[in-house]
C-alpha cells in the first residue's frame, strides 16, 4: 500500500511541475462570493411570470362545462427546466381549488430511469399521501383500501414527473383513479408529449418559457440580488444576451443568474462563450447549463453535492441530517483558516442553496432553513456523476457492483439481507416513517463483520432488541441511528469504542433504561438525540466531558434513584454544557425531602443562563413535591437572553420566577418568539407583557388559570397597543377557571350585568391568524348590552369586540366546548379575511346568524357535535338558516 501511495504522490508532482513549466496557473479564486446570512432567498420563492398560466389552470379545473366524466385529467408538458412542478404546486395550493377539492393528494412519480410504470410503488405513494399507513399491506388490500379513500370524494390529484410511453401501464395505473365524484381531476405533469398522448382524456397543457421581460426580471433578481450600486452597464449588456440565451427557461435563468453573482466582468464573459455555447449545440437542453454549474464548484462542494443522490427524487432532506452525512463522510474542508467544520458545512448549503442546487426550502418558526429538495434535473446530475457509487436497494443481497459505496435503503416487506464483504461506506434508510423490518442478530453480526468501512449506518425502525457486541470493531463510523427500536433496552458498552463517531440517534427507544456509563469516551460526538426515550431516568457522568457535543436533545435529571449529591451532579452537568445549540429538553424529577436542598440550589445555580446558542428550551418537572422548593430551581433556571422558545411543563406554582414576574419576562428575554405553558399552576400571567417578538402563545391544561393581566397593567403600567404587536397564533386549551384577559370585568357594567366577556377587549392583535380555543368553559365571548361593533361611528365603545385589530388577519378560528355559547357574537361578522370556521360541541348554539354572508372570505364552515336544533336550521335547502350559509364552498356535516 505504501509503494502505491508513494507513486501516487511521484505522479502528482510531476503534475505539478508541467503546470509550472508551461505557465499555468491556478486560479487562486475560484468562483464563489459569500452572501450574507441575511440576503432573502429567492431561488425558490419568487415564481414570476406564471399569472396568466395559473388563472387559465385553476378556471378549467373550476369550470363545470369542461367535465366530461367523474375524474378528468390534465397534463402539463414542457421541456425539463420550464417550471411544471412549481406551476402544478401554484395550483395545487390556490385558495379556490383548496377550497373546491376536499381531498388533495400528491405524488412524485419520476419513472423516467425505469423500463416500465411501477403501478404497486405509485399506488403505495398516493396512499401515503392521503395520510395512511401501509405497513405489510399487500397489493390487494392496498388497491381496496385506496378505492374505499377516493370513493365519494371529489379529489385533485397531481402525479409529478410522469414519463411513461406504455398505454398499458397507464391504463392500469388509471382504473385504479376512477372512483371519485364527478368534478375529481387528475393533473399530470411531464417532460414527453407521448406521455401527454397516452394520458389523453382531457385538456394538454403546453407551458411556454418566461416572456423577455420576465426571463431579464428573474435573472436581475438574482445576479444583482444585493447590490447597493446600480450593476455597470457592460454587466446589463452581456447580462441581457445570456439571458435571451436561456431561451426563456427559467431553471437556466436562475442557474446563470447564481453562478455569475458577484463574479467579475471576465467570468460573465467565459460563461457567455462557454456554458451558452454548450446549452445551444445541445439544442435547447438545459442539462449542459446545469453540467456547467456543476463544474464551477470546488471538489468538496462537488462531493456534497454528488451525495445527494442517496436520495429518491422528490425526498423533503432534513437539513441536519444532510450536514451531518456530509461530516460523516469527510467532505467539508474549512473555506478559510482557523474556520471551524461546523460553520463551514453550514456554509456549504448555503453556497448549493445560491446556486439553486436545493430548492422548496423550508423554514421553522425562527426562520432557520430546516428542509430542502433537489430539483429532478440537478438531481439527474447526481446521479449522473455518481455513477454506479450510489444504489437503490430494498434488499441487500451479495449480488452487488464492487463499485457501489453508498447503498440508499427503501425498506419493503419483501427486504432480505445478505451481508458479504464489500467496501460500502453509507446504508442508509429513505423509507417512510411507517415502514419497518425486522434485522435480525445473526444479519446484524454479518452486517458488522464484513461492512468494516462503513461510515453512516441507519438502522432506525428495524425491531432490533439488542447489538451485537462486535458494534464496537466498525471504527470508522461516524453516523449511528438506531431509532425508533422500541425493544431495544441497554446498549453494548463496546458501543464506547466508536471513537470517530459524531452522531448517535436514539429517539423514540422507548425500552432504553440508560445511556453507557463511559459514554464520555465518545471524544467527537456533536450530536445525541434522545426524545422520547421514557425509559431514561438520568444522564451518564461525565456528559459535560464532550467538549465537542452541539446538539442534546434531552438532559434527565433523576431524582428517585439518585442521592441528594448526585442529584446536585447531574444539575452540574447540565451547568456546564454551555456549547449546545438549537432546542434542548429538560427534565427533572425531584428526590425526597427535596425541601432541604433550598440553599444547595441557591449556592449552584445559574443551570441554563450561560447557554447562549440555544434557540428553544423545554421545562419539565416531575413530582416536586414542593412548590417553594421547584420555585427555588425555577429561579436559578433563566434561560440567557438569545433564547427564541420556551416551553414550560408543570414547573411553575402560584407564583412565577423572579426573572419572569410582571413584565421582567421582556427584559430577561427580550427575543422571546414562542411560549408555551402546560398544566402549570398559577392564577395570571403578568409575566407576558410587553412581549414584542412574540408570535406562537399556547395554554394547555393550566387548570387554575383565570386571567392573563392584571387590570394594573393596562390601566397604567402597559400600553395594550403594545402588548404583542406580532402574536400570529394563540391556542387555549383547557382552561377551566379562564375567564378573559384581565380582571377588569369583575365588577358591574351598564344595566347592573356582570361584563365578564369584555375582559377579552383591551389586547389589539394585528398579526393574529390563527386562533384555537377548546374546553375553556368559563370563558364567555358574546357580547354585552353595552356593545357597539366595530364599523359603527367613531368613538363609540368598541370594547365588547374581543381583539377587535385582527378583524383583517384572522384566517383560522375554531371555537370548541364552549357551552355557554348560545349566539355567535356580532364582532365575527367583521372579519373579513376569515376562511376557515370550527364550531364544535357547543351545545348551547341553536342558530346562525343572518349576518353570515359578510363573512365574504369564509371558504370552510365545520359543525361538529353541536345540537339538533342547529343541524336542522343548517340542512340544505329546507333550513331556516341554510340560506346565511350557502355562499360558503365547503360546509361540512354536522
Amino acid at each position: 500500500m505504501s509503494q502505491e501511495v508513494k507513486k501516487i504522490r511521484r505522479k502528482l508532482d510531476a503534475i505539478a511541475k508541467n503546470h509550472s513549466q508551461f505557465g499555468i496557473s491556478i486560479d487562486p479564486q475560484p468562483i464563489r462570493r459569500r452572501r450574507e446570512e441575511t440576503c432573502s432567498y429567492i431561488c425558490e420563492r419568487s415564481i414570476i411570470g406564471r399569472e396568466d398560466d395559473l388563472e387559465e389552470l385553476v378556471g378549467h379545473l373550476l369550470n363545470c362545462s369542461t367535465i366530461q366524466q367523474d375524474v378528468s385529467f390534465l397534463t402539463i408538458v414542457g421541456i425539463g427546466g420550464l417550471g411544471k412542478t412549481a406551476l402544478a404546486q401554484l395550483v395545487y395550493n390556490d385558495p379556490w381549488v383548496t377550497t373546491a377539492f376536499p381531498l388533495r393528494l400528491w405524488t412524485c412519480v419520476s419513472d423516467h430511469d425505469q423500463v416500465q410504470l411501477d403501478v404497486e410503488s405509485i399506488l403505495r405513494k398516493i396512499y401515503a399521501s392521503t395520510g395512511q399507513t401501509h405497513e405489510e399491506s399487500t397489493i390487494e388490500r392496498l388497491q381496496s383500501k385506496l378505492r374505499e379513500k377516493l370513493s365519494g370524494s371529489k379529489y385533485l390529484l397531481v402525479l409529478d414527473d410522469v414519463w411513461t410511453e406504455n398505454r398499458n401501464h397507464w391504463l392500469k395505473l388509471v382504473e385504479f383513479l376512477l372512483g371519485g365524484q364527478r368534478g375529481s381531476w387528475v393533473v399530470v405533469t411531464t417532460r414527453s408529449h407521448k406521455t401527454a398522448q397516452i394520458v389523453g382524456g382531457g385538456k394538454k397543457y403546453e407551458l411556454q418559457g418566461l416572456s423577455k421581460e420576465n426571463s431579464w426580471s428573474l435573472f436581475k433578481k438574482i445576479a444583482f440580488e444585493s447590490e447597493q450600486l446600480s450593476p455597470h452597464e457592460d454587466l446589463l449588456k452581456i447580462g441581457r444576451e445570456i439571458v435571451e440565451g436561456c431561451a426563456s427557461v427559467p431553471l437556466a435563468i436562475r442557474v446563470a443568474g447564481s453562478l455569475l453573482y458577484g463574479q467579475d466582468k471576465s467570468r460573465w464573459i467565459s460563461f457567455q462563450e462557454i456554458g451558452l455555447f454548450n446549452f445551444r449545440e445541445s439544442q435547447k437542453d438545459i442539462m449542459p447549463i446545469l453540467m456547467f454549474s456543476y463544474h464551477q464548484l470546488e471538489l468538496p462542494l462537488k462531493s456534497c453535492f454528488t451525495y445527494c443522490a442517496l436520495f429518491p427524487k422528490d425526498t423533503v432532506i432534513k437539513k441536519e441530517l444532510l450536514i451531518s452525512l456530509w461530516l460523516a463522510q469527510g467532505y467539508v474542508v474549512p473555506l478559510d483558516d482557523g474556520q471551524r467544520l461546523e460553520d463551514a458545512v453550514e456554509e456549504y448549503f448555503t453556497i448549493l442553496m445560491r446556486r439553486c442546487f436545493f430548492q422548496d426550502v423550508k423554514h421553522d418558526e425562527y426562520g432557520d432553513i430546516i428542509s430542502c429538495k433537489i430539483h429532478d434535473l440537478m438531481h439527474d446530475i447526481a446521479q449522473n456523476v455518481a455513477g454506479k457509487e450510489i444504489c437503490f436497494k430494498n434488499s441487500v443481497t451479495d449480488i452487488m457492483d464492487r463499485e457501489v459505496r453508498h447503498i440508499s435503503h427503501v425498506r419493503s416487506t419483501s427486504s432480505q439481507y445478505s451481508f458479504s464483504k464489500t467496501h460500502i461506506r453509507s446504508f442508509l434508510d429513505v423509507g417512510a416513517w411507517y415502514d419497518r423490518v425486522v434485522i435480525d442478530e445473526s444479519s446484524l453480526k454479518a452486517l458488522v463483520a464484513n461492512w468494516r468501512s462503513l461510515r453512516v449506518l441507519d438502522l432506525s425502525k428495524s425491531r432490533i432488541e439488542c447489538l451485537p457486541h462486535s458494534i464496537g470493531e466498525l471504527l470508522h463510523l461516524r453516523y449511528l441511528d438506531l431509532s425508533d427500536n422500541d425493544e431495544l433496552d441497554v446498549l453494548p458498552q463496546s458501543i464506547t469504542k466508536l471513537y470517530n463517531l459524531q452522531t448517535l440517534k436514539l429517539c423514540m427507544c422507548e425500552k432504553l433504561k440508560e445511556l453507557s456509563k463511559d459514554l464520555m469516551k465518545l471524544v467527537n460526538l456533536r450530536i445525541l438525540k434522545i426524545s422520547d426515550c421514557d425509559s431514561l431516568t438520568n444522564m451518564p457522568k461525565g456528559v459535560s466531558k464532550l467538549s465537542c457535543l452541539r446538539v442534546l436533545s434531552d438532559f434527565v435529571v433523576d431524582g428517585l434513584k439518585a442521592s441528594r449529591k448526585q442529584w446536585f451532579d447531574q444539575l452540574g452537568e447540565l451547568k456546564r454544557l454551555n456549547s449546545l445549540k438549537g432546542h434542548l429538553s429538560v427534565t427533572i424529577t425531584f428526590f425526597e425531602n427535596a425541601r432541604a436542598v433550598k440553599e444547595d440550589i441557591d449556592r449552584e445555580g445559574a443551570y441554563l443562563r450561560d447557554k447562549e446558542h440555544l434557540k428553544f428550551i423545554s421545562i419539565r418537572f416531575n413530582d416536586t413535591g414542593n412548590d417553594e422548593v421547584a420555585r427555588r430551581l425555577m429561579e436559578e433556571l433563566q434561560p440567557h437572553p438569545n433564547l427564541r422558545g420556551l416551553e414550560l411543563h408543570s414547573c411553575v406554582g402560584m407564583r412565577m420566577p423572579s426573572w419572569a414576574r410582571e413584565n421582567k419576562l421582556a427584559t430577561s428575554l427580550p427575543n422571546l418568539n414562542r411560549l408555551d405553558f402546560f398544566g402549570c399552576r398559577m392564577e395570571d400571567l403578568t409575566c407576558l407583557g410587553n412581549l414584542r417578538h412574540l408570535e406562537f402563545l399556547q395554554l394547555f391544561y393550566c387548570r387554575k388559570l383565570k386571567y392573563i393581566f392584571e387590570k394594573s397593567a393596562l390601566a397604567g403600567g402597559s400600553d395594550p397597543n403594545g402588548l404583542f404587536p406580532r402574536l400570529r397564533k394563540l391556542v387555549m386549551e383547557d382552561l377551566p377557571e379562564l375567564q378573559g384577559w384581565t380582571n377588569i370585568g369583575e365588577g358591574v357594567g351598564d344595566n347592573n350585568h356582570i361584563n365578564s366577556s369584555f375582559s377579552m377587549a383591551p389586547i389589539p392583535l394585528p398579526q393574529l391568524t390563527f386562533l384555537w380555543i377548546e374546553d375553556c368553559p368559563n370563558l364567555t365571548i358574546s357580547e354585552c348590552p353595552n356593545v357597539n361593533l366595530l364599523g359603527e361611528e367613531e368613538g363609540m365603545n368598541t370594547i365588547g369586540m374581543p381583539w377587535p385589530s385582527f378583524s383583517h388577519s384572522l384566517r383560522n378560528l375554531t371555537l370548541d366546548n364552549l357551552p355557554q355559547l348560545v349566539d355567535l357574537p356580532n364582532w365575527m361578522q367583521s372579519l373579513a379575511a376569515l376562511q376557515t370556521l370550527h364550531i364544535g360541541r357547543c351545545s348551547g348554539l341553536e342558530c346562525m346568524p343572518d349576518w353570515m354572508p359578510k363573512l365574504t372570505s369564509l371558504r370552510i364552515l365545520r359543525l361538529y357535535e353541536c345540537s339538533k336544533r342547529l343541524k336542522e336550521r343548517c340542512q340544505q335547502p329546507t333550513g331556516e338558516d341554510w340560506p346565511h350559509i350557502q355562499h360558503i364552498p365547503s360546509i361540512k356535516p354536522i
